[in-house]
């Protein structure tokens, strides 16, 4: 089963197709952010075209869509969805969840943030491209 949704591989541009080689770079276990993956393809300013392209990934889980974070390192979005509660929130469980198993690990939240399902990877798992 496939972690993003699944778009037609005609349809992917020369830019997507750098965001998913830097992205196949992110090591089980760490994570990074939009802005860092961004930065390390020589495009600092593209850190929300790099999220849709990571948005239409076809590629999941062959390409780990699912290891990039905001830069606050909170999650972000996931599988189309960036709520953090109601039904669609559930996609941001299954990425923590898919994070965790592969030893990523998080800071411990607030109450607020926990009632919201807000969670913080921790900076130790952050992979920083060389």
């Amino acid at each position: 089963m496939s972690s993003c949704p699944k778009y037609a591989p005609t349809s992917i541009t020369p830019f997507a197709k750098l965001v998913y080689g830097y992205c196949k770079k992110i090591p089980k276990g760490k994570v990074s952010t939009y802005g860092e993956l961004a930065k390390a393809m020589g495009k600092p300013k593209s850190s929300r075209a790099v999220g849709s392209a990571l948005k239409k990934n076809p590629f999941a889980p062959h390409v780990p869509c699912h290891r990039v974070v905001a830069s606050s390192r909170e999650m972000g979005g996931f599988h189309g969805s960036t709520d953090l509660v109601g039904t669609r929130g559930s996609e941001l469980i299954r990425k923590r969840k898919m994070l965790r198993d592969e030893g990523v690990d998080f800071e411990e939240p607030s109450e607020h943030d926990k009632k919201r399902g807000n969670y913080k990877v921790s900076s130790g798992s952050v992979h920083h491209f060389a």
